[in-house]
């Protein structure tokens, strides 16, 4: 099963646009335009976003895992990898679509990235993700462990 991941920074900057996009269409041609300073700010803002997005779109591979537990909870990985190191953060997501929640990072060797790669091996004991896999380890030496 596919899934699609969308990066917060992207919803924000798909949402400032949509927002921008609303307010000239609503706005009369005899209206008073905008002052400078709030075009700036709004300019730079949607920039941020952008750029935070663009980055994150050719940096990060983000790789929902088709394992879910009993009650539904998945692992979202959105991993990066730069030459001989990488590693990712660990997303947990209840059902099939909302917000995931942020539980945790790993680093990996050689610029693997196990989730991406299908390296990753991601068993649920009840409610309890463990990962485990070739170059992949918490940063903290501890297992690879997450709780839905």
């Amino acid at each position: 099963m596919q899934g699609v991941v969308i990066p917060l920074s992207g919803l924000a900057v798909l949402l400032a646009v949509a927002a921008l996009v609303t307010r000239r269409l609503a706005r009369r041609r005899d209206a008073p335009s905008a002052p400078r300073g709030t075009l700036l700010v709004t300019v730079l803002g949607l920039g941020a976003g952008l750029l935070s997005t663009a980055s994150a779109a050719v940096f990060t591979t983000y790789s929902l895992h088709p394992a879910a537990s009993p009650q539904g909870c998945r692992v979202v990985a959105a991993e990066h990898a730069w030459f001989m190191s990488g590693g990712g953060a660990v997303y947990l997501l209840r059902g099939t679509t909302g917000l995931a929640r942020r539980v945790g990072e790993y680093k990996t060797d050689d610029g693997d990235t196990p989730f991406a790669y299908g390296t990753a091996d991601l068993t649920w004991d009840g409610e309890a993700a463990i990962v485990e896999g070739p170059f992949l380890w918490s940063f903290d030496g501890d297992a690879v462990a997450y709780r839905c």
